[in-house]
């Protein structure tokens, strides 16, 4: 009886290093939707593990899905409040949605609670120069006499192109 369990475990672990590997390299290739099919795979083997969760929850908010990162995301918070990876996910998800000045605090909370935090400093820094860029055109367009409609249609242009891609994190 040992003995199957033992095998059962083993197996299990070699699933779980495979389905690590795959993670890895779809990562490494931004390709969310087959990083997500492998951590949901590996999911059912470790139900519990947080490693997973937070990367599930980075691949749903990459691939858009911010209401479905932040449940995972919060969930996770509520077993730990100062999880610095839930919470970047979280700025991240209110970056995505053009919440721009709750993403920051989130990104500094994150840098609080762990200063050499890598994609918080990019996340943060990026943030801040779109707000900052944001706030120099909008006022060089009013003071230049433009019409309500031409701001407008030029803070949208602004705000598409300043939109970092997915790739950047």
């Amino acid at each position: 009886m040992a003995i199957k369990s033992f095998e059962n475990e083993e197996k299990s672990l070699a699933l779980l290093e495979k389905a690590n590997d795959n993670i890895k390299a779809a990562f490494e290739v931004f390709d969310y939707r087959t990083a997500l099919y492998h951590i949901e795979q590996a999911l059912k083997i470790a139900a519990a593990s947080r490693i997973l969760k937070l990367s599930r929850a980075e691949c749903l908010a990459f691939l858009g899905r911010y209401a479905e990162a932040q449940n995972v995301a919060n969930d996770l918070l509520r077993l730990d409040s100062t999880n610095v990876e839930a919470i970047y996910v979280r700025g991240l998800c209110l970056y995505y949605e053009d919440n721009v000045d709750k993403a920051l605090t989130h990104f500094q909370q994150v840098l609080r609670l762990a200063p050499d935090h890598a994609k918080a400093k990019e996340a943060f820094k990026v943030s801040i120069l779109f707000a900052i860029s944001f706030i120099v055109s909008f006022f060089k367009m009013i003071t230049s006499g433009k019409t309500t409609v031409k701001i407008v249609a030029m803070v949208r242009m602004f705000h598409l192109a300043m939109s970092p891609p997915p790739t950047i994190w």
